[in-house]
């Protein structure tokens, strides 16, 4: 069994970025009630009474943000060399 949260992969689907990879760690989180009760409550609030098309959830949201900010932080961790990367 896996000790540390990025030797084995998930993955989930996400309307924009298509299949996105999740660590162990992430898994254990998305999984978790609190999580999963995003999936409920509307990003949107009453507009989707009025766009019909317009269905998105906290959930797909946070999933989304959660992408982005994996880009990003790997973008950075690419860009500076292990040993700079606190230096200030």
């Amino acid at each position: 069994m896996p000790s540390k949260g990025r030797l084995r992969w998930g993955q989930i689907y996400d309307n924009i970025y298509g299949f996105i990879r999740l660590t162990t760690t992430e898994e254990a989180i998305i999984n978790s009630p609190y999580y999963q009760r995003l999936r409920w409550i509307k990003q949107l609030g009453f507009a989707t009474y009025i766009f019909d098309g317009a269905e998105h959830t906290r959930f797909a949201h946070a999933i989304g943000a959660m992408h982005s900010a994996d880009q990003m932080v790997r973008s950075i961790g690419r860009a500076v060399a292990d040993d700079k990367l606190f230096d200030t």
